[in-house]
C-alpha cells in the first residue's frame, strides 16, 4: 500500500541531488545538513516522508552556505521531474497537456506535498498552470524556485520544446537575479505575485504528450483511486454535521475550516465520486434519521436542525430520499419504541 503524507510532510526526493551539489562546490554534506536538521541518511530513501518545513529551511540554509540565492533553481537544474515519484510516470503516460497537468493538479497533495495546491485557468487565448502552498512554512523562497523549474520540465518533457509566454513568481526577485532566471526560462518572468504561473498559449493544452500511454495511464490512476479515502471524507461530513446545525453549511465555508481551496475540494470530492451536495443530502437524512428515530423533536425542530426553513420542504426532501414521509417513517419506528420500552422495565 502506498504510504501517504501528513499534512505538513513532503517526499524526500525533493532533496535528490543535494549532497553531490554540496560536494562538487566544496562542502560537506554531513556537515552542512547537520546544522538544518537533516543528514545524508535521513534523505537517502526517495519515498521517506520529510517535515516540510524542514526541507524548506534546508534549501534556504544551502541558498546562504554556497552563497547563491538562487539555489532553489540550481538544484532543479540538475534533478528531473521524477523527484515527484509516479506523479511524474502518469504525466508521462498522460494523453494530452492538459491530462498531464491535472494529473499534478489530483495527486500532488496526496502523494508529494500536501501542502502545496495546483490549479489550471483558461483564458480566450492563454492557459495558466498555478501553484502555491496553503500554510505559512517560513520563508520558502527557494522551494519557490526549485518546483518553477521542475514543473517547466514537466511541461517540457510532456510535449518537447516548449517557451512559456510568462513565468511569475510568488517571491521577490533582484533585477541581477530576475535577468538570470529569465535566460533559463527562455521567457519574462514577474515576481510577487498571489501565486507562482506558467502561462502559456491555450491551444498547448491540446497537444498530445509524446509518450502517452493509456495503460500505463489506467493502471496507475486506477491504483490511486483505491488508496484509502475514508478519513477525509469523514471530516468533510463531520464539519457538514455541525454546519448543519449552525447554519454554516456551505462548500466555501468547509473548505476554509480545512485550509484548502474551494475549488480544490470540489475537484477532490469529484475524484471521489461524490459532490459536496451530495455529502450534505448524505448528513441531512442521516441527522433526520437519528432525530425521528428518538422521538423527542417534533418535524419543525427535525426540519431546522438539518437545514431546512420550512418543515414542507424537509418533508419533500425526505420523501425524495427514503420514498416515505416524516410521519410514515416515524409511524414505522414506533413497534421498536414500545419493545425498548418494555424491555427496560419502564
Amino acid at each position: 500500500m502506498l504510504a501517504l503524507p501528513s499534512e505538513l510532510q513532503t517526499r524526500a526526493a525533493q532533496l535528490n541531488g543535494l549532497p553531490w551539489i554540496l560536494r562538487s562546490r566544496g562542502r560537506d554534506p554531513d556537515q552542512v545538513l547537520r546544522l538544518a536538521g537533516l543528514s545524508v541518511k535521513a534523505i537517502e530513501d526517495p519515498e521517506v516522508y520529510l517535515d516540510v518545513r524542514t526541507v524548506v529551511d534546508t534549501l534556504k540554509h544551502c541558498s546562504v552556505v554556497l552563497k547563491d540565492p538562487l539555489f532553489g533553481f540550481s538544484l532543479a537544474r540538475y534533478q528531473e521531474p521524477e523527484v515527484f515519484g509516479c506523479i511524474a510516470t502518469l504525466c508521462r503516460s498522460a494523453a494530452s497537456l492538459k491530462e498531464c497537468l491535472e494529473v499534478k493538479v489530483r495527486y500532488t497533495a496526496m502523494i508529494h506535498a500536501p501542502v502545496s495546491t495546483f490549479e489550471i485557468t483558461e483564458g480566450k487565448e492563454t492557459a495558466e498552470f498555478r501553484w502555491s502552498v496553503r500554510r505559512d512554512i517560513g520563508d520558502n523562497t527557494q522551494a519557490y524556485f526549485q518546483s518553477a523549474l521542475l514543473n517547466f520540465k514537466i511541461i517540457q518533457q510532456a510535449i518537447g520544446q516548449f517557451t512559456p509566454s510568462y513565468v511569475n513568481l510568488a517571491v521577490d526577485v533582484g533585477n541581477k537575479d530576475l535577468r538570470t532566471i529569465e535566460k533559463w526560462l527562455r521567457c519574462p518572468v514577474y515576481t510577487q505575485s498571489d501565486a507562482s504561473i506558467i502561462g502559456f498559449p491555450r491551444e498547448l493544452l491540446k497537444q498530445p504528450v509524446r509518450t502517452a500511454n493509456k495503460l500505463v495511464y489506467a493502471l496507475i490512476t486506477r491504483y490511486l483511486e483505491d488508496r484509502p479515502t475514508s478519513s477525509f471524507i469523514e471530516s468533510i461530513a463531520g464539519y457538514i454535521e455541525v454546519g448543519l446545525q449552525n447554519g454554516k453549511c456551505r462548500l466555501a465555508d468547509c473548505a476554509e475550516a480545512l485550509d484548502i481551496s474551494a475549488r480544490s475540494l470540489q475537484f477532490t470530492l469529484e475524484h471521489h465520486g461524490t459532490s459536496f451536495s451530495k455529502l450534505v443530502e448524505q448528513q441531512r437524512l442521516s441527522l433526520a434519521q437519528r432525530h425521528l428515530a428518538t422521538g423527542k423533536l417534533n418535524l419543525p425542530q427535525i426540519a431546522k436542525l438539518v437545514g431546512f426553513s420550512q418543515q414542507a420542504a424537509f418533508g419533500r426532501a425526505f420523501k425524495r430520499w427514503t420514498g416515505m414521509s416524516p410521519d410514515q417513517y416515524r409511524r414505522r419506528l414506533r413497534p421498536n419504541w414500545v419493545r425498548n420500552s418494555k424491555s427496560s422495565g419502564n
